[in-house]
């Protein structure tokens, strides 16, 4: 560990009421254009593997069969 957390007093802000954990989950997936914007990225993974991708990705993912064993998606994220 780097260094010890910090307590301090200072009260949490509210999250907007706009702000929806569920569709934040969906979006948010570790990858970063770096300037907030959406953008598109495809994954491959092999056919077996396809369902644990709708998943965690939704049902509204662009998926396309690639080659016997190998499937691709698109998925919209940060």
């Amino acid at each position: 560990m780097v260094g010890r957390p910090v307590i301090v007093e200072e009260k949490a802000k509210q999250m907007p009421r706009s702000f929806k954990l569920d569709k934040s989950l969906r979006t948010t997936f570790r990858m970063y254009s770096g300037d907030g914007e959406q953008v598109e990225v495809s994954l491959l993974c092999e056919n077996e593997m396809m369902d644990a991708m709708i998943d965690r990705f939704g049902e509204k993912v662009k998926r396309k069969r690639r080659m016997k064993r190998i499937s691709g998606l698109r998925y919209r994220c940060l």
